[in-house]
């Protein structure tokens, strides 16, 4: 950072005073929490931006856990009828959309875990 000139009325060889000595440390100090207020900001901002594609996948994987449900409840209900089996076939799809929930959760949370 640039030092501020000696003001006009201090001679070459002499201190200079205590007032603006002050007045330097508080300019410092002040450019000093802005300078870290930025960083917060940009550290902040990058997490954010990082966290998009971990939290459409998050949302993406409770799509299929609602569809593996439906899917469940749909096939107990057509099985408890006639006795048949069409609980088989729920329980596939209840695998399949599941398995895919289950895959997309840990990705996104492993993403998660890895930004934060």
């Amino acid at each position: 950072m640039l030092k501020p000139a000696d003001p006009p009325h201090a001679k070459k060889g002499e201190e200079p005073e205590i007032g603006d000595l002050l007045g330097r440390l508080i300019d410092d100090a002040e450019a000093y929490a802005r300078a870290e207020l930025k960083v917060a900001r940009a550290v902040a901002e990058a997490k954010v931006e990082a966290l998009k594609r971990p939290s459409l996948l998050l949302a993406a994987s409770l799509f299929f856990a609602q569809s593996a449900l439906t899917v469940l409840a749909v096939a107990l209900a057509i099985a408890l009828a006639p006795f048949t089996g069409p609980l088989a076939a729920g329980v596939i799809g209840f695998l399949i959309f599941g398995g895919i929930a289950a895959v997309l959760v840990r990705i996104g949370w492993t993403r998660v875990r890895e930004i934060l």
